[in-house]
């Protein structure tokens, strides 16, 4: 038991320094969100200044707290695919965007907009996404020492709880957007950020 604790101060003591010449380096502002451009696939980047939101920055290395995806419905309305816990809603979330932003009006929010070829067909991000709505939102754990490595390729259909950021690289995983090299539990946003996700040719953020 011991030992254990040893390895979280550890672990906890890197992730401080990293996060510390991270946060420096690359401090989120506030934006304005232009709502009629956003497309299905369309990433949302938020930053919750919480002890939560900033646990969160310790352990992922990045100025960001929460990851989520975009959805716009053939009749033009807006969504929002995540996996978050909010007041009174937990777990895998499908939002209106005009609910969505009234829970993260205090939040700094970043876009990142999905090009894709002319003949792509966006909505099998939802077609991919409704088949996790039976996932729960993986909430700090034992388990969470899965995030610490890369590991090959494996789906995480057979996971009962799930992060955020597992949830979006497994939809584009699945839709053909992002290339099957590694378990979605191998990124953190800040590979996506950082363009370091493998998408495919003719894909780009």
């Amino acid at each position: 038991i011991f030992f254990y604790y040893v390895i979280i101060f550890v672990l906890l003591t890197i992730i401080i320094c990293k996060l510390f010449f991270s946060e420096n380096n690359h401090t989120p502002s506030n934006i304005s969100i232009n709502i009629d451009k956003l497309k299905t696939g369309d990433l949302l980047f938020i930053r919750y200044d919480n002890s939560l939101g900033y646990f969160m920055r310790l352990w992922s290395m990045c100025p960001w707290t929460h990851i989520a995806m975009v959805y716009r419905s053939p009749n033009d309305k807006l969504y929002i695919m995540e996996t978050a816990n909010y007041r009174n809603k937990k777990g895998v979330l499908f939002l209106e965007m005009k609910d969505w932003l009234k829970l993260n009006k205090k939040c700094a929010i970043s876009v990142m907009q999905l090009q894709t070829p002319e003949n792509f067909n966006r909505d099998i991000l939802l077609e991919n996404f409704k088949k996790l709505t039976d996932k729960k939102l993986d909430t700090f754990s034992i388990n969470w020492f899965r995030l610490l490595s890369e590991q090959k390729y494996s789906s995480i259909k057979n996971q009962e709880n799930i992060t955020c950021y597992e949830l979006i690289v497994h939809l584009l995983q699945e839709s053909n957007i992002v290339k099957k090299k590694l378990s979605p539990s191998s990124y953190f946003p800040r590979d996506i950020i950082e363009r370091k996700l493998p998408l495919i040719k003719n894909f780009h953020y």
